[in-house]
């Protein structure tokens, strides 16, 4: 709608009478306006000398985004206009931030799950579980009956009665893992475990080294 310009030059004398077509004129745009205030309208313009009513609606905030009007922004645009402008700390008061998701890169922000998940605790294993390697070749020994799934690592004490390679590895390692410690030397080797629970050791025929499971981190 048209608007009047309010100003001294339409009205050069206060004690001249405003005629009674500018007020009536006046009183067209008041009750004009009136008509475009509905509840929850504020007064905005996007142009020079062109004010229109804006009606905001429910959880909304007025901003001007990047590229646009003013307009009533959904919290999706407000916190897409926020993201990366923090200049300080920001105090929750002790309130909790909740929904978010496991961490990709090295400065996200970790859940409790995801602390939870990746500490291990190691458990030992009673005497009795051993494997006697004769051979002189990476050889399965199937651990799955001592260790439960989700273990990542078993602890295995290899003893040699003579001076042989001792080794033990993760299954379907290609790391050649051994050495000679030594005659009557034991060595304790820390293996990660597949989801198999099967590991790799190697002997010497002849002087086969006993290997002893002690325990497994889970």
């Amino acid at each position: 709608m048209a608007y009047i310009p309010f100003t001294w030059e339409n009205f050069p004398n206060v004690t001249t009478p405003i005629s009674k077509a500018n007020l009536d004129h006046l009183e067209t745009q008041y009750q004009e306006m009136l008509n475009l205030f509905n509840a929850h309208t504020i007064l905005m313009a996007v142009a020079d000398n062109d004010p229109a009513p804006l009606t905001i609606a429910a959880s909304r905030i007025v901003a001007r985004l990047a590229a646009g009007n003013i307009k009533a922004c959904t919290p999706a645009e407000i916190m897409a206009l926020l993201s990366g402008q923090a200049g300080a700390d920001f105090a929750m008061n002790t309130h909790k931030i909740t929904g978010v998701t496991d961490p990709g890169a090295n400065q996200d922000a970790a859940t409790k799950k995801y602390v939870d998940d990746i500490q291990i605790t190691y458990v030992e294993v009673a005497g009795g579980t051993t494997v006697t390697d004769g051979t002189a070749a990476w050889t399965d020994w199937d651990l799955s009956g001592v260790i439960p799934v989700g273990a990542k690592y078993a602890e295995i004490h290899g003893r040699v009665g003579a001076a042989v390679n001792v080794g033990v590895r993760k299954d379907g390692s290609a790391v050649d893992r051994q050495f000679t410690p030594g005659t009557g030397v034991g060595v304790t080797f820390t293996v990660e475990l597949p989801a198999t629970r099967i590991v790799e050791t190697i002997g010497d025929v002849g002087n086969s080294p006993v290997y002893n499971l002690l325990g497994y981190w889970i």
